[in-house]
């Protein structure tokens, strides 16, 4: 899971050769001391540019979080984030939502087989 983004966390862009900040955020969420970020937030670039990707599972007042990796417009990405907050999925916690989805056991173990529970 990547680590969400804030204001004043950084992405970097074709546009410019030095890493930038994010500059729009939610004003009533904190991530770590600072506003929390989302799709459509601002990023300073030439010309002003845009957070262009988000999670697909994480709102922010109606908006998808932004996060570490995600995508700016034009042609960037965020690289930096509050690593103690970490938003979305992996494909480990994918496989372990499927796994528990379909009764499939984490442990093929005697012990499970038997039904003793111990």
């Amino acid at each position: 899971m990547p680590p969400a983004a804030r204001l004043s966390d950084l992405h970097v862009c074709e546009a410019h050769p030095v890493p930038m900040p994010i500059v729009g955020f939610a004003p009533t969420v904190r991530i770590g001391h600072l506003f929390a970020a989302r799709l459509g937030d601002n990023v300073a670039c030439v010309p002003m540019g845009t957070i262009a990707g988000g999670a697909t599972n994480v709102f922010i007042e109606h908006m998808p979080a932004a996060r570490m990796g995600d995508q700016t417009a034009p042609k960037g990405t965020i690289i930096t984030g509050c690593v103690t907050v970490n938003i979305g999925s992996t494909p480990a916690v994918e496989a372990l939502v499927a796994a528990s989805a379909s009764g499939t056991p984490f442990v093929d173990c005697e012990t499970c087989k038997l039904g003793d529970g111990q």
